[in-house]
């Protein structure tokens, strides 16, 4: 559950900064 969480959140991380670039 917390590993699936941590990669999500990274994922949603990532989503952002590719959207600001």
């Amino acid at each position: 559950m917390l590993y699936t969480s941590l990669v999500l959140n990274m994922s949603l991380c990532t989503l952002g900064r590719t959207g600001s670039f």
